[in-house]
C-alpha cells in the first residue's frame, strides 16, 4: 500500500492510528461490523498514492473458506464470480495467506503460480497485483484476510509493509472486538432466558443474609410487586417461619450450605411447599462475598408423600390379598411346570426315536445291499450249475434264498420304522379297506377273540399307502390277540377328526382317527415308554421280533400322521392312529399290472447301469452278459451323464437311488432332459428322503427294492420295455 508520504511514513501512520481509534469508537456505538470495516477500507483507499482496491474476507464457520467479502471499490462482478475462496497452499494471495498464517505479496498475478486457478478471472477485471495478510486474533485464531489489489504489477516498499500491517491489526482488532461483544450479548441473553425459564425460583443476598434480591418469578408466585428480606419472611407459613429463619441464620453465621423445606403463601392465598437451597460464593481468602439460592416447588412431591402415608394404613390388607393371589399363581405355575415337564419328556422320547430311526435306516440300507449281493450270487449259481450238481445242492440254495427273504422282511420293518420305505400314498376308503380284510382278520384272531367294528358314516378318505395301512392294522390286531390269551374283545373304530391347533407332533387340519382297542392284560408304564423302540418286546424269545409297533410308528409318521398308545396293567390297550385326510375321493378299483407275456424273443438290450456297490455292480454285469444284453456300467451319476452326452444309444437306465454326489432322483431328472423317453429302473435299499408327496417314480419309471431275484429284475425290465424275456438257457 502506497501512502502520501513526501518525506516519511509518519503522517500516514498518524492518520491510520486515528482511523484505528475511530474504528473502535464506531464499534462501541453499535454500528454493524461490515459498515465499520467498509469505512476503514474507504479511508485506506483515500490515503493510497496509487489506485488500489482494498478488500477484507471473513472466515467461514467451518474454517475452510474465506467469504462475505467487504470491498468498497472492487468490481462486484469479480467478487461474485470468485465466490467462496477455499483456503490452501495454492489458493491465490488471500487463500494462501490464510493457509500460511503470514503475509503473501503477489507482485504480478499474470505470472505467479499461486494464481493459477483464478488468473484469468483477475486479469479480466484488470487486477495485476495482490498483497494479502491474515487477520489473526490475539489468541492466534484466524479471522479472515486483508488484501490490496493493484491495477499494475507492484512490489511493496518497507513503509508500505508497515502500513499494510497496521491496517491489518486494526481490522483484526475490530473483528475480534465485535465477536467478543456478540459472545457477551449471547451469554447475557442465554443467562437471562435461563433464569426466566428455570422452573425454580432464584434469589441472591449479601454475606450477612439480610439484603435479598429476588427474580421476577417470585413476584408471580407470591403476588407481591416487591419482595425484600423482611417481606419474604412474612410469606413463610407461620408454623414454619421460626425454624426456617433460625436455620438460615445458622448457615449465614457458619458460611455453610443451606437446605430447608418450608411452606410459603402464594398469590391466591393458599400455601405450597418449597425446598430452598443456598450456597455461598467466596473470595480468594475464603470469605463469603455473596449467597446464591434457589427455591424448588415440591408441593406435588409432598402431596404424594402424604398420599403414601394414607395408603400405608390399608397396605396390610393389600399384602394379604396379594399373598393369596401369589399362592394361587404359584399353584398354577407348578401345574404349568408339571405339564411342561411332561411335554419335554415327550419331546425327548421323540428325539430318541428319531435318532434310533436314523440309525436303523442306515443299517437296513447297508444290510439290503449285502442281501442283494447274496441273492444275485444264488441266482447265478442256479443258472451256472449243471442239472446233476443242482439236484444235489438245490435244497441248500433254497434254504439260503429263504434266509435272504427273512432278512429282507426284517430290513423292510426297519425301513418302515425309520420312515425310509417307499410308499405309494393315495386316497384310501378306510371302511372299505377294513371290510375287505375282515374275514382274514377273523381267521388270524381265532374263535376265542370277538371282533367288532365301530365305523362312523361318512368317513373321510385318508392319504396313505393302502397296503401298509392294512399291514399296520393286521399287526395291531395280532398284538391284541396275544395280549388276550384267555380271549376277549377286539374293537376297531374310525371317525373323522379335526385338529384345531398345531402342535410339535401334528399340524392343524382334517384327519381320520383309527382306534384299535382290546381288553387284554395291558402294559406297565416302563413298558409303555419303550413300546415303539425297535427290537423291544415283552414276548418270549422266538415269538416276536419287537418290530411290529416300531414299523407302525414309522409308517404313520412318514404318512404325516401321529400314533399314540394308551394302556395300564389289567385295563387293556388302545392304539390310536391319526392319518391326514385326502382331498380327492378314494380309488375304488386300482388297476392291477398285467403279467401276461408273449412269445416274442427279447432282442439285445443296451443298458446303462449306475451302481456304487462294486459287488452288486459286478453281479448285474454277469447277468447282462449271460442274457446277451449290451451294457455300460458307471459308479456315479457324473460318469453316467458323461456316457449319455456321448450320444451312445441306450434302451434302459438302471440306477441305484443312494449314489454318492448326485443321487438317483437327480440323475433321473437330468437323464429326462437329455433322453426324455428313456425308461428308468431304480434299485434301492430304501427310497432317499422322507417326504411322501415327492414321487420316486414317474412315466416309464419303476422301483425295485433290494434284495431282489434276477427273475424279478428281468420281469421288471420286461414291464418297462414292453417285451418278454426268460432266464432259461
Amino acid at each position: 500500500m502506497s501512502l502520501h508520504t513526501p518525506s516519511s511514513d509518519q503522517p500516514a501512520s498518524g492518520d491510520l492510528r486515528q482511523y484505528e481509534r475511530q474504528t473502535l469508537e464506531s464499534l462501541a456505538t453499535g454500528l454493524p461490523l461490515t459498515q465499520v470495516l467498509h469505512t476503514l477500507l474507504q479511508r485506506v483507499e483515500v490515503l493510497a498514492q496509487v489506485r488500489l482496491h482494498a478488500c477484507i474476507l471473513l472466515l467461514s464457520e467451518d474454517g475452510r473458506y474465506l467469504q462475505d467479502g467487504i470491498a468498497p471499490s472492487l468490481p462486484g462482478a469479480y467478487s461474485r464470480d470468485l465466490g467462496r475462496l477455499e483456503i490452501g497452499p495454492l489458493a491465490g494471495s488471500c487463500g494462501t495467506a490464510a493457509y500460511r498464517r503470514e503475509a503473501v505479496y503477489v507482485e504480478d498475478i499474470a505470472g505467479d503460480p499461486l494464481w493459477a486457478g483464478a488468473r484469468d478471472l483477475a486479469l479480466r477485471y484488470g487486477l495485476r497485483a495482490c498483497w494479502s495478510m491474515p487477520l489473526l486474533a490475539l489468541d492466534g485464531r484466524l479471522l479472515g484476510t486483508f488484501a490490496n489489489y493493484f491495477l499494475e504489477p507492484r512490489r511493496p516498499l518497507a513503509a508500505e509493509r508497515d502500513a499494510f500491517r497496521l491496517v491489518t491489526e486494526t481490522a483484526a482488532l475490530a473483528i475480534e472486538r465485535q465477536q467478543a461483544d456478540l459472545q457477551l450479548r449471547e451469554s447475557e441473553d442465554h443467562y437471562r432466558h435461563l433464569v426466566e425459564l428455570n422452573p425454580q425460583y432464584t434469589w441472591t443476598c449479601d454475606p450477612s443474609g439480610q439484603h435479598m434480591v429476588f427474580s421476577p418469578r417470585w413476584q408471580q408466585l407470591t403476588g407481591q410487586p416487591m419482595l425484600e428480606a423482611d417481606s419474604f419472611w412474612t410469606v413463610v407459613h407461620p408454623d414454619d417461619r421460626q425454624a426456617t429463619r433460625q436455620a438460615w441464620d445458622v448457615a449465614c453465621s457458619a458460611g455453610q450450605a443451606y437446605d430447608r423445606e418450608h411452606r410459603v403463601r402464594v398469590a391466591d392465598g393458599s400455601h405450597c411447599w418449597l425446598r430452598t437451597r443456598a450456597y455461598p460464593r467466596r473470595d480468594a481468602a475464603g470469605a463469603v462475598i455473596r449467597w446464591y439460592g434457589t427455591s424448588e416447588d415440591i408441593d406435588d412431591r409432598r402431596e404424594a408423600e402424604e398420599a403414601l402415608r394414607r395408603e400405608r394404613a390399608t397396605l396390610e390388607v393389600q399384602v394379604q390379598a396379594r399373598t393369596a393371589e401369589l399362592e394361587e399363581t404359584n399353584r398354577q405355575l407348578r401345574e404349568e411346570m408339571q405339564n411342561r415337564a411332561q411335554a419335554e419328556e415327550l419331546l425327548r422320547q421323540a428325539q430318541k426315536m428319531e435318532a434310533v430311526g436314523q440309525l436303523t435306516g442306515g443299517i437296513a440300507h447297508d444290510f439290503n445291499n449285502l442281501l442283494a449281493g447274496i441273492q444275485a450270487s444264488l441266482d447265478l449259481l442256479r443258472r451256472r450249475l449243471a442239472p446233476e450238481v443242482l439236484a444235489g445242492v438245490g435244497n441248500l440254495l433254497d434254504t439260503a434264498t429263504q434266509s435272504v427273504g427273512r432278512g429282507a422282511s426284517l430290513t423292510h420293518r426297519l425301513l418302515a420304522f425309520s420312515r425310509r420305505q417307499t410308499l405309494n400314498p393315495q386316497a384310501v376308503d378306510v371302511a372299505r379297506l377294513i371290510g375287505d380284510f375282515q374275514e382274514l382278520l377273523r381267521h388270524s384272531l381265532g374263535p376265542q377273540i370277538r371282533c367288532q367294528l365301530e365305523l362312523d358314516a361318512g368317513l373321510w378318505p385318508v392319504d396313505a399307502d393302502p397296503h401298509q395301512l392294512e399291514n399296520a392294522l393286521l399287526n395291531l390286531a395280532i398284538n391284541s390277540r396275544d395280549a388276550m390269551p384267555a380271549g376277549g374283545t377286539l374293537t376297531i373304530g374310525a371317525r373323522n377328526w379335526v385338529q384345531p391347533d398345531a402342535n410339535p407332533a401334528l399340524p392343524a387340519g382334517d384327519y381320520l382317527l383309527i382306534e384299535v382297542d382290546d381288553d387284554g392284560v395291558g402294559m406297565a408304564p416302563e413298558v409303555l415308554e419303550r413300546v415303539f423302540e425297535p427290537f423291544f418286546t415283552t414276548k418270549p424269545v422266538g415269538q416276536g421280533s419287537g418290530l411290529g409297533l416300531s414299523m407302525i410308528y414309522g409308517f404313520v409318521r412318514q404318512s404325516r400322521g401321529q400314533v399314540s398308545v394308551t394302556s395300564a396293567p389289567g385295563q387293556g390297550c388302545r392304539v390310536s392312529l391319526l392319518l391326514p385326510r385326502h382331498p380327492a375321493p378314494p380309488i375304488r378299483a386300482p388297476l392291477a399290472l398285467s403279467s401276461a407275456t408273449t412269445d416274442r424273443a427279447l432282442p439285445s438290450v443296451r443298458v446303462l447301469l449306475v451302481e456304487d456297490d462294486a459287488v452288486i455292480r459286478a453281479l448285474l454285469v454277469q447277468l447282462f452278459v449271460e442274457l446277451g444284453w449290451r451294457y455300460r456300467d458307471a459308479v456315479d451319476a457324473e460318469a453316467a451323464l458323461a456316457a449319455l452326452r456321448e450320444g451312445e444309444g441306450f434302451d434302459l437306465l438302471i440306477t441305484d437311488v443312494g449314489l454318492p454326489g448326485l443321487n438317483g432322483r437327480l440323475l433321473a431328472n437330468a437323464t429326462r432332459t437329455l433322453r426324455p423317453q428313456l425308461p428308468i429302473l431304480f434299485i434301492t435299499g430304501y427310497a432317499a428322503g422322507n417326504a411322501p408327496p415327492v414321487p420316486l417314480v414317474g412315466e416309464r419309471m419303476a422301483v425295485l427294492g433290494k434284495p431282489f431275484t434276477l427273475e424279478v429284475l428281468v420281469d421288471r425290465v420286461q414291464e418297462l420295455l414292453g417285451k418278454p424275456e426268460t432266464l432259461e438257457g
